[in-house]
């Protein structure tokens, strides 16, 4: 009996623990594409780009808990492919893991934009660690940063900027920010700190290029 979990995140980790805890006494192996033990993510928005802490410090369990557990964790490694009738999950280097019992815990991937100019240096997405220090090495007094999305990592990831001496402008498409999460009063409370702290943040705005001679320097509306 194995159960075969597909991502080496913080639902992953946690499942594997969970499973232990709750009697599973077959092989468990946990599956994820990073090169690192899982850790958190939340401090890569916050301490991790102030310099406050980095990665192996976010990490949930160390290489002993999964040892004790008998967990299983194959770092660096891609599912291609899963064959459900033959119970196998396809790796993208061609090995197959046989598996009794799946979960799928992959979580989510930033959408990232694909308008001109998407692939210049100096533009980052934000989900693992190598991206949170990419972003901390830009981090510096006196920049001139765009954060396009006014969600919860693009607030977290504004105020941290600001805090490291950047000037800091925010571009949502939405009338408003974090429209899916929390209620209309509770985003102006947070939009107007933001602002009182220097925050330029636009509403009702499109993107339509990126625009720089191999590292990005601006951005271009669709209002032009």
């Amino acid at each position: 009996m194995n159960m075969v979990i597909v991502g080496g995140g913080q639902c992953g980790a946690r499942a594997a623990h969970a499973l232990r805890l709750n009697g599973w006494d077959g092989a468990i192996t946990l599956i994820g594409d990073e090169t690192r033990l899982p850790y958190e993510r939340p401090p890569l928005s916050k301490g991790v780009l102030l310099g406050e802490c980095d990665a192996s410090q976010c990490e949930i369990y160390g290489d002993a808990f999964y040892r004790e557990h008998a967990i299983e964790v194959m770092r660096g490694a891609t599912v291609r492919e899963v064959d459900r009738s033959a119970k196998i999950a396809r790796l993208a280097d061609g090995r197959d893991i046989a598996y009794s019992r799946l979960l799928l815990a992959t979580g989510a991937a930033p959408r990232t934009l694909t308008v001109p100019g998407h692939a210049l240096s100096g533009v980052h997405t934000l989900r693992t660690d190598i991206e949170a220090n990419r972003i901390a090495r830009d981090l510096r007094p006196g920049r001139r940063i765009v954060v396009i999305g006014a969600g919860f990592i693009g607030l977290e990831v504004t105020a941290s900027a600001i805090r490291k001496g950047c000037d800091v402008t925010v571009l949502e498409a939405a009338p408003r920010a974090l429209m899916r999460a929390v209620p209309a009063r509770v985003s102006e409370l947070i939009v107007d700190m933001h602002r009182a702290m220097g925050v330029d943040v636009r509403f009702d705005v499109g993107i339509e290029r990126l625009i720089g001679e191999g590292h990005v320097g601006g951005v271009v509306l669709s209002d032009g």
